[in-house]
């Protein structure tokens, strides 16, 4: 039997395509998380995991897609930089925060007990859960309706966003005015299955420590890094004068 809320979210989502879904159980799935399959142990039962993997892909694929129309005089790198400004952990949690996907999600008691309902990490798995769930049932056009739905500030102010990504430049222009030095990144964590990989990185000036960063990419765990030793920095500098 279809829970309350699970058919609140779907009615939802018929409302935003126009149309009765086909199929609900990918979007039943697309809410699960796995602490709950494993609470409940049943046979039955398929955490969001799967469908995590493949939302991934669908959603680059309408994210490049809807940037390349938008951006026609834009170059690949620039593209790929604005794409990195919508598709990431951060961006997607705040578009399922957005939606209250959270309140739709099935955690277990351990998830409940330290508000998973809030962790950005579970959050934008789901939404990406959920991306796939719709490409699954319904095809690639209702999947970007959802997502050019949700993601549309994001695509609107990406030119923006985009200029305050590449923290890594500004890092080393940075210490190479003020310090004479460049910046050493060092990876020091890489672990999760292969669909789910967590990279945790650490930047040095000087062989001090100035900045740590976790992503799901090696390359956005240096930037993550590098914009936190970029405020050390900064600060430290801004004592110095």
């Amino acid at each position: 039997m279809l829970e309350q809320d699970s058919k609140i979210f779907i009615k939802k989502l018929e409302e935003l395509v126009g149309h009765p879904l086909k199929d609900i159980g990918p979007l039943v799935n697309s809410l699960t998380h796995r602490s709950y399959v494993n609470e409940i142990g049943s046979p039955d039962l398929e955490d969001n995991e799967r469908l995590e993997f493949l939302g991934d892909s669908v959603l680059d694929l309408i994210i490049s897609d809807e940037l390349m129309h938008k951006f026609p005089q834009e170059r690949e790198g620039t593209l790929s930089k604005y794409r990195s400004a919508i598709v990431n952990e951060r961006s997607l949690a705040s578009a399922a925060k957005a939606m209250d996907l959270g309140s739709y999600l099935k955690l277990g008691r351990g998830e409940e007990l330290t508000a998973g309902r809030e962790k950005d990490s579970i959050l934008a798995n789901a939404f990406e859960a959920v991306v796939a769930a719709i490409y699954v049932s319904e095809g690639l056009r209702d999947a970007g309706v959802f997502v050019l739905h949700h993601l549309k500030q994001a695509i609107t102010s990406v030119q923006g966003i985009s200029e305050t990504l590449d923290y890594k430049t500004s890092l080393q222009e940075l210490t190479q005015k003020v310090l004479k030095t460049t910046p050493n990144y060092v990876l020091t964590y890489e672990g999760g299955p292969d669909h789910d990989k967590v990279f945790e990185s650490q930047v040095l000036i000087n062989d001090h420590i100035y900045g740590r960063g976790r992503a799901k990419s090696k390359k956005d765990s240096e930037q993550l890094s590098a914009m936190e030793a970029l405020r050390v920095l900064e600060e430290e500098i801004g004592k110095m004068g």
